[in-house]
Order: structure tokens, then sequence, then C-alpha cells
């Protein structure tokens, strides 16, 4: 069925037929397809105005390819008349239109354009596809931001050795033969399949950076989540992201021979201890941590999130994260050796006394190895130890010794 319809609508695509050409020819096609299960579907919905089929053939062709389209750009396509336009995009925008109400169509938040990019829901996609729309779910899901673990390069982290033994116990976990069999076993125990973990410790101490390590080395794809990717501004809007955001990564884990892992990033904000409702920004982060919590009861894949401050864990959501591992800010020892990969000119005595007289974390580090990388190409010339120790007190600003702000200096 799929190559008959992606057929016609790749034609329509490339053409440039005009508005009552393309009604003339879908009428023709369908015609001639009475029996196709995509125009019957769409047949059914008798409420539906001409410019709204075309909008949702038009959505098909967009689908088809992994892509969405700008609400100005798609209306363009399925009519010529200015009223008609307007009163059509005013009903998506605020949610009145059929094809929003019957969760046809779906709306996702631009921040740099009022009208946003629009796509077929995939509710929608799986009646109107049929046995083929996983594929395209997946298709378009993967068309946005999943990371492939062959993609990630290989990093040198360190740690010290107890806390390798813990990270080694996740890692045989996450091995695809080993994570399958545990999931399979939990499925006939009547348990939750998936797997929720929790990297917490002070910014810098490498929790991202073992997410993704992680991913490459079991072969998994990042599906990241970052809060600034579903928290809006505009009522509701926020948990209709947020479920989006569920919904697509459930169709990946589906479609996908090895889970992904959702990295939720940097989730303090949404995972601190719930507050009494007294504006309605309390409300909207209420929501989100039901949702949330209700996502970790009945999580089908691999979630790891990312936490820099385990105090303020809301203890709803500590119950429902299986595993727990605290990133510590490494010792002297650890230290030493995060300094000698990352500036190999350092001597050993060099990086000890690097690791003993400033107390930097793993991403502080980083930024040092940079501003030396960049200082030796701007000059042209070697770096010291001594610029390496200018560097450090650089990073590690005395907070006794800021200047001072304000009138009263």
């Amino acid at each position: 069925m799929l190559n008959v319809v992606q057929e016609f609508f790749e034609d329509v695509d490339e053409s440039s037929m005009t508005i009552p050409e393309m009604v003339n020819n879908i009428q023709d096609l369908k015609e001639e397809y009475k029996s196709l299960d995509y125009f019957k579907f769409l047949d059914s919905y008798i409420n539906l105005t001409e410019e709204e089929i075309l909008m949702i053939i038009a959505l098909s062709i967009f689908a088809i390819h992994g892509r969405t389209v700008e609400l100005n750009d798609l209306l363009s396509k399925v009519t010529d008349q200015n009223q008609v336009m307007l009163k059509m995009k005013k009903g998506i925008l605020q949610g009145t239109s059929i094809v929003v109400k019957e969760n046809i169509v779906k709306i996702e938040a631009d921040h740099f354009k009022i009208e946003g990019r629009v796509s077929l829901t995939n509710d929608f996609i799986l009646k109107l596809f049929g046995k083929d729309a996983e594929m395209l779910i997946l298709k378009n899901s993967e068309s946005t931001n999943l990371i492939k673990a062959e993609s990630l390069s290989a990093v040198n982290l360190f740690f010290n050795d107890r806390f390798t033994s813990k990270l080694d116990v996740i890692y045989e976990l996450l091995q695809n033969d080993t994570y399958t069999r545990i999931q399979k076993q939990l499925l006939e125990e009547n348990q939750t399949s998936g797997i929720s973990m929790l990297f917490y410790g002070k910014a810098g101490t490498g929790k991202t950076a073992t997410v993704y390590q992680l991913a490459r080395k079991t072969g998994r794809a990042i599906f990241p989540v970052q809060v600034t990717d579903f928290k809006s501004a505009y009522y509701g809007e926020s948990e209709s992201n947020l479920r989006g955001i569920f919904q697509k990564y459930n169709n990946i884990v589906k479609n996908s021979a090895v889970c992904p892992i959702m990295l939720l990033n940097e989730a303090d904000s949404i995972l601190s201890t719930r507050v009494s409702v007294k504006r309605s920004l309390d409300a909207t982060t209420n929501s989100i941590q039901n949702m949330l919590l209700e996502f970790f009861e009945n999580n089908i894949g691999i979630i790891i999130c990312t936490l820099n401050d385990y105090r303020n864990l809301d203890p709803a959501f500590s119950r429902r994260l299986l595993m727990k591992l605290e990133f510590e800010v490494p010792d002297t020892t650890t230290k030493a050796k995060i300094w000698k990969s990352k500036i190999p000119l350092l001597s050993d005595d060099d990086a000890l006394l690097l690791a003993e007289k400033f107390d930097l974390s793993g991403g502080e580090m980083d930024n040092i190895a940079r501003k030396a990388t960049i200082q030796r190409l701007v000059y042209n010339k070697a770096i010291s130890t001594t610029d390496i120790f200018s560097f450090c007190g650089e990073e590690k600003l005395d907070k006794n010794n800021r200047p001072k702000l304000g009138f009263n200096k």
C-alpha cells in the first residue's frame, strides 16, 4: 500500500501542480484505487474540508520523508485563498481546528517563529498507514536528534577503583545479551521491563561523558532530552511536549534491535521535591513530575537521568530509579591521571602537584587543556608548566578577591 501512495506523493511533491489540479489528480487516484486503505480511512472523516484533506495528504508526504513543515508553508500548499488560510491557521494555533481536536495534526513550538512546525501525530500515522506506520514513525524519529553509537568518539575517563567497579556492573547490565535476558525475565515476573538510573554529583565530574561512553561501548544510540526541549511558557504546552517525547522514545524502542538510552540531562529542576501549588508555574511543574513518575513506572527502555544535587531529589523519583551512582570529585591520584591524559607534556611530578594544589573537576581541567591548545596555536610556541599553573589560578578564582558589585564598592 505504501509504495502506491508514496509514488503518487512524490509526483505531487516534485511537480508544479496548481491546487485545483492536485484535487483532480487525487480524485482520479481515489477512483483508481478504491480499495486502498489510505483513502478509505481519509473518507471516513466526513467533517473534514477539502483543504483539510489536502493538508493531511501534504503532511503524509513529509511523514514519508521524515520531515516536518512550517505552518505557513503547509497552508500555502493547500489553499490560495487568504481568508481560508487565516482561518485554518487560527484554528490550528488555538487548538480549535478539527485536525487538532481529532489528534490528526500536532504543532511543535518554534522559539524563533510564531507559527511553529506541524506534522501528523504518531497516533494518526498508525491509523492512516497501518502496518507501514511504525517504519514511518521510526524514520521521523531518527531524523531528529537520535545519536548513533558509531558516531560517538572514544574518551578516556578516570575514576577510582571503588567507583570503577560500580560502573562495571552497569556496563555489564547494558551489554545487549545481558539486558535482553534480564528484560525478558522481568516481563515474565510481571515487573516493569525498563531500567531507570540516576547519575548524580557535582558539575564536571563526568556524568554525561560516562553515559556517552557506556552507549558507545554497548552499541546503543542515545536519545538526549534537555528540560528546555519540553518546558514552555504556554499553559499545557509543556505537558504536551513531554508526552510527545515519551511517545517518540517508546516508538524508537519498539522499532530498534538494540534499545537506545534516553538521557534526561541536568534534570534538577524537574526531579526536585514537589511543592504546594501557589502559582500556575507550580501546577505545571507538578504536572510534569507526575507524568515523569508514570513514565518511569511504565518504562520499556533504558533511562539515565543526571542530577547535580541529590539532596533535592523527590523521594517518589528515588523509589523509581533502580540504580543510583554518585560521581565524586576525583581524589588526588585520579586527578593526576586526568591531568596527564589531557596535557601529556606534564611530568608525573607536575601532574601530581596540580592535583594537590587545585581542586578542579574534570570539566574544569578540560577548559584549561583547551586554553593551553588555543594559546599554543595563537602564539605558535610551546606551552610551559608555568602557563598551566597560571591557567589553573584563573579557572579557580579566589571568591574573597572577586571585585564587589553595585554602588557601595
